[in-house]
């Protein structure tokens, strides 16, 4: 076989399209542009109506000089590119764990028309011993046809785009992949080999644990929220636990109501998982040597009605404290009352030492100093602290 006259034979075959597909796509590029802003915003309502978390959303439209490589590929022949090439438009959502990209891709097969013959399942369950697996999922779709009739979408009914779902780790695999211009293990040095393919096996182990300690985080959670709702509070105060009694607890949601009322700016819309905030808190409860719900809840629990209009009458008049601020994430509440409690005559008994130790913990959370003497005022605890 001669291979230059095949070659130029392939060449001669795809030339006279070039320039006048790269012509037509630059004219047509803007509506393409239009479209790949259009459906990253649509892929965006998707997931966030699914309650699905997204590290990132990518789009591109393909670049001339990409186009005329691809047309030029002495492998392929287009004779109708616009038909042909299915990725002038590409779509990237990169998640978090891998049962997301089961979900997204059922969510992208009911919103779109799919291309089943040039979609392709490139993660490493299907790769060959001549890939180096860990990669993406590809679907080549177009609008439905419900979308396709609405006024804003009519004018790209036609067009056909790509959408890759990844994990975050498949992502930063594929991106380094790309930096070592290393796609297919063909021609690459066996112990190079060898190392990259260590290194799949390692992050799609790391890509299922991550996944696995979702769904354990997501469980402790119900848990702990199934015996907050039932006032078991026999729990050990950690990040989740602490999270789900704030939500949860009817005593917290009383004093927080309190506040308000006092004019605490307690916000009706927050994460207290994600908050530095709720650690801030962990923190002082262990100084304080509160290690379960049960003994925090103990403080304050509004059964008592002594201690809870003392508590009140003190959170009350904290609130005057001009280096108190009113607009404070309201874990600090939840502090406030504790060191109140504390400090109050009910534990007059309690070593000094141990008062001391509360109190530099709020120093430490970077509580204003005139707020903690104010505290202390209140409760009448005399206690020398240095500043």
């Amino acid at each position: 076989m001669n291979t230059k006259s095949s070659f130029a034979s392939s060449s001669a075959r795809v030339a006279p399209n070039t320039d006048e597909t790269i012509g037509k796509f630059q004219s047509e590029k803007p509506l393409y542009e239009r479209f790949s802003h259009k459906l990253k915003d649509l892929l965006k309502d998707l997931m966030e109506q699914s309650g699905i978390s997204i590290q990132n959303y990518e789009s591109r439209v393909k670049s001339e000089e990409s186009l005329r490589d691809k047309i030029n590929n002495p492998e392929k022949y287009y004779h109708t590119p616009f038909e042909q090439i299915t990725d002038l438009i590409g779509l990237r959502i990169i998640c978090y764990y891998t049962d997301d990209v089961e979900k997204i891709a059922q969510i992208i097969k009911d919103e779109f028309n799919i291309d089943t013959d040039n979609s392709v399942d490139k993660r490493a369950k299907t790769k060959t011993p001549n890939e180096f697996g860990y990669q993406s999922l590809h679907y080549i779709a177009s609008l439905s046809q419900q979308r396709s009739e609405l006024s804003d979408w009519q004018k790209f009914k036609h067009i056909k785009f790509e959408i890759q779902i990844r994990t975050v780790l498949q992502h930063n695999w594929a991106a380094i992949e790309h930096k070592l211009n290393y796609k297919s293990a063909i021609g690459v040095p066996q112990e190079v080999q060898r190392m990259f393919f260590q290194l799949s096996a390692i992050l799609e182990v790391a890509d299922e644990q991550f996944m696995r300690i979702k769904n354990k985080v997501h469980e402790l959670d119900a848990t702990y929220s199934s015996k907050i709702i039932a006032e078991n509070y026999k729990v050990e105060i950690n990040k989740n636990s602490i999270s789900e009694y704030l939500e949860n607890s009817q005593d917290v949601k009383y004093w927080f109501g309190k506040a308000s009322e006092y004019g605490y700016i307690i916000s009706g819309d927050y994460s207290y998982k994600d908050s530095e905030a709720t650690s801030s808190l962990i923190r002082f409860l262990n100084a304080a040597e509160i290690d379960t719900l049960e003994e925090l809840n103990q403080i304050i629990s509004t059964d008592d009605s002594t201690k809870t209009q003392n508590l009140a009458q003190a959170l009350e008049k904290l609130k005057e404290d001009s280096s108190i601020n009113l607009n404070a994430a309201p874990q600090y509440i939840i502090q406030f009352l504790v060191l109140i409690y504390f400090s109050s005559d009910e534990f007059k008994d309690i070593e000094d030492e141990r008062r001391k130790k509360w109190v530099n913990v709020l120093k430490l959370n970077h509580f204003h100093e005139e707020t903690i003497k104010n505290i202390l005022r209140l409760s009448k605890a005399e206690l020398e602290i240095e500043f």
